[in-house]
């Protein structure tokens, strides 16, 4: 399956995931992490919960708010040739 994840820092990521539903009316493939909500905010932890949900033949299109950010490096584990 095909999923996409957005992820920033604060609520970014929920403004872009609800928009992008509001105009295509996608549900079940898109995830938003909004990280550093909060003080004791486990980005890593997240992610890690995110990807164990996925089958291991899943694309995953990741969309970050800032390149080589805080952010954007927790994901650079799950890179891969998809």
């Amino acid at each position: 399956m095909l999923r996409f994840i957005f992820a920033s820092h604060y609520e970014m990521a929920d403004g872009l995931k609800s928009t992008i539903q509001f105009l295509t009316a996608m549900e079940d493939n898109m995830y938003a992490i909004s990280a550093y909500t909060t003080l004791d905010y486990d980005l890593e932890k997240e992610v890690k919960a995110l990807f164990d949900t996925f089958d291991e033949n899943d694309t995953v299109v990741i969309m970050t708010d800032i390149m080589a950010g805080s952010v954007n490096q927790k994901f650079y584990t799950y890179l891969s040739d998809k």
